[in-house]
């Protein structure tokens, strides 16, 4: 078939697209935006208008001369899950739905393939457990009229499924769990996987739970409860004179850095120096593994995700939990070791030991699945 075979992580946070590179029978991620350094190729899902018709998205989106807050999205995705959803641009003077955002961000990526000189020949758009079925015809209508050819969507942790190269290349039975913690969800799926050596796999989803939490709220509650109540005198400061719209979302990805520096150095403290351009000087934050875990105490974060783990097993009528053969985390908050320790916990370090991550797998394991996936389904068809 010509054209990429795409499969489209449409994160809360970031956008990342593999494709199936048939030639070489692999999976290989796609850089939609050449202008952007970024290495691990993934698109921040942010868009900032400058009129109805020009708008820039993913780091140009960041870096705008001008940029205004005000006349900025992101995390649409999450808008997309809302009964009704709208924005007004009051100084550019229209408004816009969750679809028509949706709509935008798909249509500059599909004029960043074609821009390359590629086509699409097929897409698969992931989506998370727990979304309803009017938020998966939102995406997938905001995604056809954007002219990508959509085949289907998948579950984010069904799709994780397939990036586990092992399941396909070798003969095996395994009962396996997918932990997918991202920006905004987090999505568990049970499955059973036999493959006979000979090329017959045999792939039964028992039971699937997912939470409306991820990242971004851990960031939030962590900003809200600690960092912003130690620094308010200076944090005010900068937010005050802040005619752009941009300081707050600066401190929260300033938190976020410090968040995932604290879990990453596994220090008892960890700081970070936030920007403060009105100050003109930046503002040393320490954020202490207690005040971390006061916090995720106070919000039962550790029960939620229990809570959730629990619901997997009850949902199926076949698999129990001594029964796993293999967990599998992927999603960017699942970097965070405090979260795979509860799996340890919850599992035992026999089943499950939290150091075993690869933090490249891990990230990028959706959009790879996705391809996997659709690629299985076209060489079906």
């Amino acid at each position: 078939m010509d054209g990429y075979w795409l499969g489209l992580d449409f994160g809360t946070c970031n956008i990342k697209i593999s494709y199936y590179n048939e030639k070489r029978q692999r999976v290989d991620a796609l850089k939609i935006d050449k202008k952007d350094s970024n290495t691990d190729k993934n698109v921040p899902n942010i868009i900032y208008y400058k009129n109805r018709t020009e708008y820039q998205v993913g780091a140009g989106a960041k870096s705008a001369t001008g940029y205004d807050e005000e006349n900025s999205v992101d995390l649409i995705k999450r808008k997309l899950e809302l009964e009704s959803w709208s924005h007004s641009f009051n100084a550019l003077g229209f408004t816009v739905s969750a679809m028509d955002v949706a709509n935008d961000i798909f249509t500059w990526i599909r004029k960043g393939i074609e821009n390359q000189g590629k086509k699409i020949a097929q897409t698969i758009i992931t989506v998370p457990v727990c979304f309803t079925e009017v938020s998966k015809k939102r995406i997938i209508d905001s995604a056809k009229q954007a002219g990508l050819p959509v085949l289907g969507i998948v579950m984010e942790p069904v799709a994780a499924l397939f990036s586990i190269e092992k399941l396909f290349e070798e003969e095996c039975e395994e009962r396996v769990v997918i932990f997918d913690f991202g920006g905004a969800t987090l999505d568990l799926c049970l499955c059973e996987v036999r493959n006979d050596g000979i090329g017959g796999i045999e792939i039964q989803v028992e039971a699937s739970a997912g939470i409306d939490f991820g990242g971004v709220d851990i960031t939030e509650l962590l900003y809200q409860e600690v960092v912003y109540p130690k620094y308010r005198k200076e944090l005010d400061a900068e937010l005050k004179q802040d005619t752009l719209h941009r300081m707050k979302k600066s401190f929260l990805q300033d938190t976020d850095r410090l968040k995932t520096g604290l879990f990453e150095e596994e220090e008892k403290e960890y700081t970070e120096y936030f920007d403060m351009p009105y100050s003109l000087r930046p503002l040393e934050v320490v954020l202490t593994l207690e005040e971390a875990l006061h916090c995720f105490e106070k919000y039962k974060i550790k029960e939620k995700i229990m809570a959730a783990l629990d619901a997997l097993f009850e949902d199926s009528e076949e698999i129990e939990k001594e029964d796993v053969t293999m967990i599998k985390a992927f999603g960017g908050t699942s970097r965070i070791l405090y979260f795979r320790e509860l799996l340890e916990e919850y599992f035992g370090s026999d089943i499950y030991e939290s150091e075993d991550y690869e933090l490249d797998e891990a990230y990028r394991a959706v959009a790879d699945g996705a391809a996997r996936y659709l690629s299985i389904l076209l060489s079906e068809a």
